[in-house]
């Protein structure tokens, strides 16, 4: 095995580890909930970057790892899980998006946009 297979096999690992973490975050944020770790995402929520919990460790180091990769392999970061991760993101910093359900909304749209993605 090449070292370039090597990278997208390790590239794939990463995104499913990553993938059923975030989707959980996802989840309870649609139901409702709270994410540590989309919290400290959010810009214009300053106190989110104080927040360092385990459960937030472990998604951004698997983000940040996947991303080095994705680098190293000249592949686009807008696609796959990240993807979903940015348009969650993009959503939740418009204003019109927190007019029309907040969080709780944009969660559920990015999950729908999952399922059909990923055929769950």
């Amino acid at each position: 095995m090449g070292r370039t297979d090597q990278l997208y096999s390790r590239l794939e690992a990463l995104e499913e580890e990553f993938g059923v973490l975030l989707r959980r975050e996802i989840e309870r944020v649609a139901e409702g909930g709270f994410s540590r770790f989309l919290s400290r995402k959010i810009p214009h929520l300053f106190d989110g970057r104080k927040w360092l919990k385990n459960e937030a460790v472990t998604l951004e180091r698997l983000e940040s790892d996947i991303r080095q990769l994705r680098i190293q392999l000249f592949a686009s970061d807008q696609d796959g899980v990240l993807g979903l991760l940015n348009q969650y993101l993009t959503m939740t910093e418009t204003t019109t998006a927190r007019a029309h359900g907040g969080r709780a909304h944009a969660a559920r749209t990015v999950l729908k946009e999952w399922d059909s993605l990923f055929k769950r």
